[in-house]
């Protein structure tokens, strides 16, 4: 499934596909941060240990969804424009994301571009969050 034709190849092709997904990334980890404080600015003042750590419970798990969110929204821009099936677009997204990187595959020019602005991105979505814990 090449998309390729929508935008071209050349390096301005991946930059733009690559600045839409750092934007839809950010638009998504600022949504669920604007839930979470919602959240906490209504129950946030409970006096209770165990309704604290409840409290950071949640903002946890909403932490790890939004960051799946993220990963899946890489991995569906891989799988379009990179011919990578899903699996292994998922877990490229995945390891770029979490700058462990993947040994077992790179990208093919001017594709490549791809894995360092979703590495910027995770990096920046996990300081997001430990923020927001």
């Amino acid at each position: 499934m090449n998309n390729s034709f929508l935008l071209g190849n050349g390096i301005a092709a991946a930059y733009t596909v690559g600045m839409i997904a750092v934007f839809l990334s950010l638009l998504i980890k600022v949504s669920f941060v604007t839930l979470v404080l919602g959240f906490l600015d209504r129950f946030g003042k409970i006096a209770s240990h165990i309704k604290m750590a409840t409290l950071v419970g949640f903002v946890g798990i909403l932490s790890m969804v939004s960051s799946m969110l993220v990963i899946y929204l890489w991995s569906m821009i891989l799988w379009s424009y990179c011919d990578i099936n899903p699996n292994e677009s998922t877990y490229f997204s995945a390891t770029s994301f979490t700058s462990l990187g993947s040994p077992h595959r790179t990208l093919l020019a001017p594709w490549r571009l791809l894995e360092p602005l979703e590495t910027g991105t995770g990096m920046l979505c996990t300081g997001i969050d430990t923020a927001m814990i």
